[in-house]
């Protein structure tokens, strides 16, 4: 006999928004932290809804990318112009 559950709270809508976090770095604790879940609960959505999971795979990717085109750059060294800035310092002097 097969194990009931309580109908999923799941929105069509997560899988854009857990798409855009993934992309800032977001890990599925975070994700599920957002949704205000369980991790556990994001893992079932990952099997039970298809474009879910894809979202959040297509979110890290993007994200895994960019980590690792910077961590390419740094391996490799690049060169620029850090600017800096100065306080100056203002002196009066009483004359008499």
């Amino acid at each position: 006999m097969a194990k009931r559950r309580r109908p999923s709270d799941y929105l069509p809508e997560y899988a854009d928004q857990a798409a855009k976090l993934c992309r800032l770095g977001a890990t599925d604790a975070e994700i599920a932290n957002v949704f205000e879940k369980d991790e556990r609960t994001i893992n079932r959505w990952k099997i039970d809804y298809p474009d879910f999971c894809q979202a959040l795979k297509d979110g890290k990717l993007v994200s895994d990318m960019e980590v690792a085109g910077r961590l390419h750059q740094r391996a490799l060294g690049f060169e620029y112009e850090e600017a800096q800035a100065h306080k100056l310092k203002t002196v009066e002097y009483k004359v008499g």
